[in-house]
């Protein structure tokens, strides 16, 4: 899979990041995540943009360790990540607490607007 021909690199309030387009599934394995991780170097910036389409459904299993490990690759190489999703589409109580969590933090927030979570992205 082509990742550069699945994101488009955007950029808003002088600060440049990756937008990964809705509709398409990006994420399956570590190895995707470590693909985006090289066109962030490749582009000189360390932001993403995901919406909730682009993870495989594993991603909001927490028992699967997917998300985990994103979440984890994102704190290595510092990345800075939001994910635009339907709250009210997520029926998994464990997947809404970690939600909570992460919006308590400044490393990767969820947003149901697109515009709210480019402006966190980039502020």
């Amino acid at each position: 899979m082509d990742l550069n021909k699945q994101i488009i690199v955007k950029e808003q309030n002088q600060k440049k990041y990756i937008a990964c387009l809705p509709g398409l599934l990006l994420v399956r394995y570590e190895r995707d995540i470590l693909d985006l991780l090289g066109i962030c170097g490749e582009n000189d910036t360390n932001l993403i943009l995901f919406h909730a389409e682009n993870f495989a459904p594993e991603f909001f299993d927490l028992k699967s360790g997917l998300a985990g490990m994103i979440f984890q690759k994102f704190s290595n190489y510092y990345i800075k990540a939001v994910a635009v999703i339907a709250f009210e589409k997520i029926s998994r109580p464990r997947f809404r607490e970690l939600i909570s969590e992460c919006n308590r933090g400044n490393q990767f927030r969820f947003f149901e607007n697109v515009h709210e979570a480019e402006d966190w992205l980039v502020r």
